[in-house]
């Protein structure tokens, strides 16, 4: 994902990129939930595993400069409330990686 462009970042390309984030860590949660009943190798666990934990890494890289990002944005008082609310929900999922 290229995640800088030309152009200044509105916070609705933010809030779409995020959602995308979001679902590919969706998606690797899942793989882990069902490792356990689904693989019985334990190499092929462990080798699933560092492969999305590596993805993990990238996506928490991600997140991380979708975060600055959020904090350059020149916005209107209006605006700047709903930005702030989404910066902590920024903030609770890069913590949530942290956890994984």
């Amino acid at each position: 994902m290229d995640i800088t462009k030309s152009k200044p970042l509105t916070a609705k390309d933010l809030n779409r990129m995020r959602g995308t984030v979001k679902s590919k860590l969706t998606s690797i949660k899942k793989i882990f939930d069902s490792c356990e009943t689904t693989i019985t190798d334990k190499n092929q666990i462990i080798i699933t595993a560092q492969q999305k934990l590596n993805g993990v890494k990238v996506l928490k890289e991600e997140l991380e400069t979708l975060f600055k990002q959020y904090l350059d944005i020149e916005e209107d008082e209006k605006s700047s409330k709903k930005s702030d609310e989404e910066i902590l929900e920024l903030q609770e999922e890069k913590d949530e990686i942290e956890i994984v």
